[in-house]
């Protein structure tokens, strides 16, 4: 079930398409972008895309998601990557009803996520995997306008959602040779003791 009250509430351009991670974990717990880099202390922010900053922005939203008494299981690192296909494999062992959040970016010269790296979320829906997209989901009407225009991107009112990973702005990934992952698969913990 999408996330009615998440949204990107950034008030710039450039926050506005650099904080999908906030979007991300806010849709699991149902909060704004600002409300959750407020309740983490601004602790996910990526300064760039290699695999250090990344390694501790998964360390940090995996901590921040444990103290919403979330059990966290992660899948692939920064630096060992999951590929698409085992990606894929690992979402279809997962049971119905499954949220994760997923960073998925590009490898250039056998360096992952040197490019593209983006945050979102995904949900194991009867109808098949979900990816769900909240950034482009912008309450600032001048942001959105921005963005838009920037980009060329006909964004509606709500969140971007797809039957295959996308990058910023609703741009299908392409699962090919280059496409790099990490998984965190989420439960939360009252919802342990029924499975």
């Amino acid at each position: 079930m999408p996330s009615f009250r998440t949204r990107n509430t950034a008030t710039d351009y450039e926050t506005a398409l650099t904080n999908c991670s906030y979007c991300s974990v806010g849709s699991i717990i149902n909060k704004t972008s600002d409300e959750v880099r407020q309740d983490s202390g601004d602790a996910f922010y990526q300064k760039k895309n290699n695999g250090n900053d990344l390694a501790l922005q998964i360390q940090a939203i995996t901590k921040y998601m444990k103290s919403k008494s979330y059990i966290v299981s992660q899948y692939g690192t920064a630096v060992k990557p999951l590929s698409a296909r085992n990606l894929l494999v690992t979402l279809a062992t997962m049971s119905l009803g499954t949220e994760c959040l997923l960073v998925h970016g590009e490898t250039v010269q056998e360096l992952p996520f040197v490019d593209s790296v983006h945050w979102i979320m995904v949900r194991k829906e009867a109808a098949g995997l979900r990816y769900y997209d909240y950034q482009m989901k912008i309450a600032d009407g001048n942001v959105k306008q921005k963005v838009k225009t920037k980009h060329n991107n006909s964004l509606g009112d709500n969140e971007v959602i797809s039957n295959v990973p996308m990058f910023a702005c609703g741009e299908e990934a392409e699962l090919d040779n280059d496409y790099c992952a990490v998984l965190l698969s989420l439960c939360h913990t009252s919802q342990a003791s029924s499975l």
